[in-house]
């Protein structure tokens, strides 16, 4: 399922910042920016301004030579948009750690698909009362303008946990 979202996400692939280089392996966020594009998407919904959109914080952040973000460095530069990063996790999150950030409007947590693409997630649900299946709605910055997809925890493969620091 995709929907359209009530809130306008930043999309990855806005022109105004899709051919904006980062790392020294010469990406852009067009192509390689869904983590950064993410983390803009969780800072707006959380405060509803644009105050941290992709081409401002690519600025920022650190990454390796290939162009992936590293995390732990990356605390600094969020901590001033009233974020902070917990940690970053590998394969699928535990069912207790998913309802907390769920059940909590001061946390969240970017979810990693197949292991190369990073999206927020908005809502985690079960389709029927009876399903075993979890699913989310997240929020998918590749497409433009970004949209609402649903995934399932079967193609989940890592996370990182963020929390609201201000009101």
């Amino acid at each position: 399922l995709i929907f359209k979202p009530m809130i306008k996400f930043y999309s990855q692939n806005n022109p105004k910042w899709a051919k904006q280089k980062f790392s020294a392996a010469g990406l852009t966020l067009g192509a390689k920016g869904c983590t950064i594009t993410s983390i803009c998407n969780l800072h707006r919904d959380w405060y509803g301004n644009d105050d941290m959109t992709p081409d401002k914080v690519i600025k920022e952040l650190p990454f390796t030579k290939d162009g992936l973000l590293i995390w732990s460095a990356a605390k600094s530069a969020l901590k001033k948009y009233g974020m902070q990063w917990e940690w970053r996790g590998y394969g699928k999150p535990s069912l207790a750690l998913l309802r907390s950030y769920n059940d909590d409007p001061k946390r969240n947590i970017l979810l990693e698909i197949n292991a190369s693409h990073w999206v927020m997630m908005k809502v985690m649900f079960a389709p029927k009362p009876t399903s075993k299946t979890l699913h989310f709605m997240c929020v998918d910055p590749f497409p433009m303008p970004a949209i609402m997809k649903q995934y399932t925890l079967s193609v989940v493969t890592g996370y990182s946990v963020f929390n609201k620091l201000a009101d």
